[in-house]
């Protein structure tokens, strides 16, 4: 978590004290305001309460059920009174338990109103006016405490610059304050809020340690009982005031790797947590090697006061940072004490107090690791609690070298990280043939490290000369294109524990796949699904490369016809035809039909029904056979297709014959229906000669 702060400090613990009692009037107004507005005051003065009541029923002289009658009464108004109230409030923090005293060092004020400045300065501590009542009311302002205190409306553009509850002004701010018009009055409707800063400065000559306080004072009406009665805030809040107080101090400190808080640190030291990770020391430096699939790294670090009076520090760092006490423990509200000192949470914040003048203390900085190889760098801060700002007294770097990988399509250059892309190989011959996908790897850690590519078995599917379509599985090989190139530098396969690359370098490989023959074309392309692992245990991944398998050039459907009768051909005697369909590409066809009619075709002429009679016809189907349930389908003169061989009309009308495949025996020959690779279609016709 990032360790930021807006709180008071104090150069001793006795003036940071952690938090004093509730102001139970500004509670009451917090809580308002968190309900909604509407809620905090109630209803606005003047507003009028209207009631009507109103009756609905069945009209007696309309048709039964069916008629609604209504009624209305008359209407009554009541008219709001006003309840004023208003209160004078810190910004965002609980409320002054002291009485009304001048912002002494012993005030138990909020942390947000109790800071440090330089004697001379000018501080702004912001504050706000709220109309709790139900009426609009004037409410009158003004400073009590520090000589020369103004308050400032918030919308004043001398304060524009201002940021936060508290801040310290530059000359120029305090030029343009000064020639500001002081805060006097606010007019406020009910639920309306008004912000201003109360500004004073420290007397010039103030003692360190000293004290100097102020406090804006509101007049105006709040409702006792009965009546709105004129009063002030301090009656108000019965009887304290909202008083700031700045501390002279000026702290001093350093921090740095462990056991060097002002820096020309050297050696190593084992993780407290991890002894397998080594961190090294250098200057205002610290550095981590961690192993991969480590999370965190713990650091020690040593803060030094010196300054010339005992201390208390925050101690910050980015988000995701967590600070543990000296003993590997975490900062509780509770705090925890080792060797003098105090390891508290003080406002949520990692605080380490009661650090004597030239003393040193350490603490433990846990950095997590995300995903982002390479070095990560983390500053530490030490703020002192006895200053006015928020900006560190100094600060420390700690450094974690996170391992990491790339893994992706090969660009052809090493100079460059490996691309994602969708790289395609396509296959169109079933003689077999090896594709190959150029990759990359990179090590983007902080050391040399090993890198084994891999991918699971392709399975292909493949026919043999009967039809038969089976599966084969092919391994995925890596062999090594140390030029990156595109092309493997020899045959040998790359085994574990794979490819040295070193730290920032690259390693171009090519993985290839010896696709089988007599290859059955796909519908879908075969992915990669490659992964490199390296010897520290990362993982990459590259799974958008794929291999196509296409038709096969050249391959068709073949049709072989032959006469098979032996009778002479004349009237009244029959003609046998045979006639074989062979699918010989190397995937399936859909919705083929084999037909029989008279024409001409490809310069061939048929009239075997101009001088023939249809007489039978019948067909089977090899490479597979077919079984239950896909069958042969007959159609003829172009009418419905039917599993019988025997037309339906008369024999010496049929003019054309068709014959198919019904592959997904749903009874229709279309798009779905298909011819496997290699099977075979064998039809036998005869007809008697006219």
């Amino acid at each position: 978590m990032p360790f930021r702060r807006h709180r008071a400090g104090m150069p001793a613990a006795n003036l940071k004290e952690k938090n004093m009692n509730v102001n139970t009037k500004i509670l009451a107004l917090m809580t308002a305001m968190a309900v909604g507005m509407a809620g905090a005051v109630g209803t606005p003065a003047n507003t009028q309460i209207k009631n009507t009541a109103t009756a609905s029923f069945e009209d007696p002289t309309g048709p039964a059920g069916n008629t609604t009658g209504s009624q209305t009464s008359n209407e009554v108004t009541t008219t709001v009174a006003a309840k004023s109230s208003f209160n004078v409030t810190y910004l965002g923090s609980a409320a002054n338990t002291d009485s009304a005293t001048t912002g002494t060092a012993t005030d138990t004020l909020p942390a947000e109103y109790k800071k440090t400045a330089n004697q001379g300065e000018t501080v702004a501590f912001k504050y706000q006016v709220v109309n709790t009542g139900n009426d609009t009311q004037t409410i009158t302002l003004a400073p009590a405490g520090a000589t020369g205190a103004k308050l400032v409306a918030a919308n004043d553009p001398s304060v524009a610059g201002f940021a936060g509850n508290f801040t310290t002004l530059t000359p120029a701010q305090k030029t343009g304050v000064d020639a500001a018009t002081a805060l006097s009055s606010v007019s406020l409707a009910a639920d309306g809020v008004r912000e201003f800063w109360l500004v004073y400065t420290v007397p010039a000559g103030s003692a360190k340690a000293s004290t100097v306080g102020a406090t804006p004072v509101g007049s105006g009406n709040i409702w006792n009982g009965t009546a709105n009665a004129a009063v002030t805030e301090a009656q108000a809040t019965s009887p304290f005031l909202q008083y700031s107080a700045v501390v002279v101090y000026t702290p001093v400190a350093v921090v740095g790797p462990d056991g060097a808080p002002e820096a020309g640190a050297s050696g190593t030291y084992a993780d407290p947590v991890d002894a397998n990770t080594t961190i090294t020391r250098s200057g205002d430096t610290q550095t981590a090697a961690i192993r991969a699939g480590d999370t965190s790294t713990t650091f020690i670090n040593t803060l030094k006061n010196k300054g010339d009076a005992t201390d208390g520090f925050v101690l910050s760092g980015p988000a995701g940072v967590t600070f543990l006490t000296a003993s590997g423990a975490a900062f509780t509200a509770a705090g925890e004490t080792i060797g003098g000192l105090t390891y508290i949470l003080e406002g949520g914040l990692p605080t380490i107090k009661g650090v004597a003048a030239g003393a040193t203390a350490n603490f433990r900085t846990v950095v997590p690791h995300d995903a982002t190889a390479g070095a990560k760098s983390v500053t530490v801060g030490i703020d002192s609690t006895s200053d006015a700002d928020t900006a560190p007294e100094d600060t420390t770097t700690n450094v974690v070298n996170v391992p990491g990988l790339l893994f992706g399509d090969s660009d052809n250059n090493k100079a460059t990280d490996p691309v994602n892309t969708v790289v395609t190989r396509p296959v169109t011959t079933t003689a077999g043939t090896t594709v190959t996908f150029p990759m990359e790897i990179k090590n983007t850690g902080g050391g040399s490290d090993t890198f084994l590519p891999s991918a699971p078995n392709l399975t292909f599917t493949v026919v043999d000369a009967n039809g038969t379509q089976t599966t084969k599985s092919v391994p995925v090989e890596y062999l090594l294109d140390a030029d990156c190139d595109g092309t493997a530098d020899n045959t040998t396969v790359i085994t574990t524990p794979g490819v040295t690359i070193a730290a920032g370098g690259t390693a171009c490989v090519i993985a290839q796949v010896k696709v089988p023959e007599n290859v059955v074309a796909t519908t879908t392309p075969i992915t990669l699904n490659q992964t490199v692992t390296s010897g520290s245990g990362l993982t990459a991944t590259d799974t958008d490369d794929t291999i196509t398998v296409g038709v096969v050039a050249g391959s068709a459907i073949t049709i072989n016809k032959s006469q098979t009768s032996t009778a002479p051909a004349v009237p009244g005697n029959d003609l046998t035809y045979s006639i074989v369909a062979k699918n010989t590409y190397n995937t399936a066809v859909k919705n083929f039909i084999l037909t029989e009619q008279d024409g001409t075709f490809g310069g061939k002429t048929t009239n075997v029904f101009q001088y023939g009679t249809f007489k039978t016809v019948s067909a089977t189907v090899a490479n597979p056979v077919l079984t239950t349930p896909a069958k042969v389908m007959y159609r003829f003169n172009s009418g419905t297709w039917q599993v019988s061989a025997t037309p339906a009309i008369a024999l010496n009308t049929v003019t054309r014959v068709d014959v198919a495949i019904d592959s997904n025996n749903d009874g229709a020959i279309n798009a779905s229906d298909t011819i496997a690779p290699n099977q075979e279609l064998t039809v036998s016709l005869t007809v008697t000669i006219k």
